[in-house]
């Protein structure tokens, strides 16, 4: 293959990979610029200058005085200094015995990622946006002297009544 026609083809490709690009990325489920009122509705916010919503405080992403550009920055995120990574000294941190809350005091306890620990009104909750844990925590809970509450997403679950709705194990139809 000669060398000008294996450059010309890889332009080619390049033409119609970026063109290709352009045609997915304009595509109706990336949406399309506000119009009519949505756009007068945005250029009559306080916020929105010279056709672009600017930040309440600056922040200043590249240290562009010093002529960091993104290479110089991706390089310094890729190969820099790491050693700042890590905490030098320890976090604090508190082991909290769920068993021994005083039941007539509210508390809400974050117990990592997206799983909350909520204590209200003398009710005890536990908020868990996954589906896996729910079959454990049935069987974890049977035999214990409270009822397990397993509503919908969206579902109200009142914890008013003396007898709470019981709910069906739904997560098992989701599969």
């Amino acid at each position: 293959m000669k060398r000008r026609t294996f450059i010309l083809g890889g332009l080619g490709a390049l033409g119609m990979m970026a063109g290709g690009g352009g045609l997915f990325v304009n595509r109706p489920e990336f949406g399309r610029l506000p119009q009519g009122a949505r756009l007068a509705r945005m250029e009559a916010s306080p916020h929105y200058v010279n056709g672009q919503f600017q930040n309440l405080v600056p922040v200043q992403v590249m240290n562009e005085e010093s002529g960091e550009n993104r290479f110089v920055a991706m390089a310094k995120f890729l190969f820099g200094d790491k050693s700042e990574l890590s905490p030098q000294e320890p976090l604090l941190s508190h082991k909290t015995d769920l068993h021994e809350l005083d039941l007539s005091r509210d508390a809400a306890i974050w117990m990592g990622h997206s799983t909350f620990f909520m204590q209200l009104g003398g009710r005890r909750i536990l908020i868990h946006p996954w589906q896996e844990p729910y079959q454990r925590l049935m069987q974890a809970s049977q035999g214990k002297g409270y009822k397990l509450l397993t509503p919908e997403i969206g579902e109200a679950a009142y914890l008013d009544g003396e007898q709470p709705r019981l709910f069906d194990n739904w997560w098992e139809r989701m599969r």
